[in-house]
């Protein structure tokens, strides 16, 4: 049994100084003493307490047991309870400001397409997402027969959205970027308007501008190698790679002296969760091999990073005026 995965995940959802033993022992109606004898392995968990376990802390049975290669996954369903979604924001919040705390930690981003939490520091491209997810992702049908605006999404979820990307910049981050990461979203954009989703063009205008006050706000960042907040404080240490090789999937792997873990992406939205110690293992020897095959803009390599700079703003204007009645001015 592996006992110290189960301190491990203790620990992260508990405030610094909690008795695990007493957390243990509430979680699931046992004594104190039946809380150490457990978590020293003197006594056995009956299932009904490992049922318990995976249901209040995400924790599997395959986890607690050596020898297995099967790996567990945690996730929110959102497609029956699309309503939800803001309740999946506040999850996320909640878990920033925990790694606010936690000593040593770095967030690494895989970004085949734009970073779930540095787009949402750009209120029309963050309504635009939302917008698009709701209504082509999750199929919420209070969506279904809406032309996209800026006032689409509810400023409740924006504000949640502006908070999430806050508390991005506090953190210190490396990510991993390529040629193809901000024309994902390109692709969605055209898509919409190719569909006749947009309301306007005054609204379409709005969202191109959007990403190339990202895009600049990225070269920015990446040439101090800090992430700045809406105020241009620095905060987060940011390290950007640039990678030539196709990434295949947006995902987030969170290192601290305690505990690791994985969020990868699904659905084009959604993420599964992991704190498998084999899976993370494993995933860090593919993540140092990305690295190694990309290279390095933060502070240094200014010729290269005017040249992605130059070649998305290329590709932002293309796209742009071939769909807008008049030249995008940048």
């Amino acid at each position: 049994m592996h006992l110290h995965k189960l301190n491990n995940r203790l620990k992260s959802l508990l405030p610094d100084g909690t008795n695990i033993a007493i957390a243990l022992a509430e979680l699931l109606s046992i004594s104190k003493e039946g809380a150490y004898r457990r978590l020293r392995g003197d006594t056995s968990f009956t299932l009904d307490e490992l049922m318990i376990l995976r249901k209040k802390i995400g924790i599997s049975i395959d986890e607690l047991t050596e020898g297995t290669e099967n790996v567990s996954f945690s996730f929110k369903p959102l497609y029956d309870k699309p309503l939800e979604l803001d309740e999946y924001f506040k999850d996320i919040q909640i878990r920033f400001k925990k790694l606010s705390h936690i000593k040593g930690t770095m967030t690494y981003n895989v970004c085949e397409d734009l970073p779930f939490f540095r787009q949402f520091g750009y209120p029309a491209l963050a309504s635009f997402k939302l917008f698009y997810w709701k209504h082509s992702i999750l199929l919420d049908p209070n969506f279904a027969l809406l032309k996209f605006n800026l006032q689409s999404i509810a400023q409740s979820t924006l504000d949640d959205a502006a908070q999430m990307n806050h508390l991005y910049t506090r953190i210190p981050s490396t990510e991993i970027w390529t040629n193809r990461t901000i024309k994902n979203t390109l692709k969605q954009i055209e898509y919409f308007y190719d569909c006749g989703f947009f309301e306007n063009d005054e609204v379409l205008l709005a969202v191109y501008k959007a990403v190339i006050n990202l895009l600049y706000d990225l070269m920015h960042e990446a040439r101090l190698a800090v992430k700045l907040d809406a105020n241009s404080n620095h905060k987060g240490k940011f390290t950007l790679h640039i990678c030539e090789l196709s990434l295949d999937n947006n995902s987030i792997y969170l290192e601290t002296d305690e505990p690791k873990y994985l969020a990868t992406g699904f659905n084009g939205f959604n993420s599964l969760h992991t704190m498998d110690t084999r899976l993370l293992s494993e995933y860090k020897k593919w993540l140092s091999a990305m690295i190694s095959k990309s290279t390095n803009i933060s502070g240094q390599a200014e010729r290269i990073r005017h040249d992605f700079y130059k070649y998305n703003t290329e590709i932002i204007k293309e796209s742009a005026n071939q769909r807008l009645p008049e030249k995008m001015k940048l």
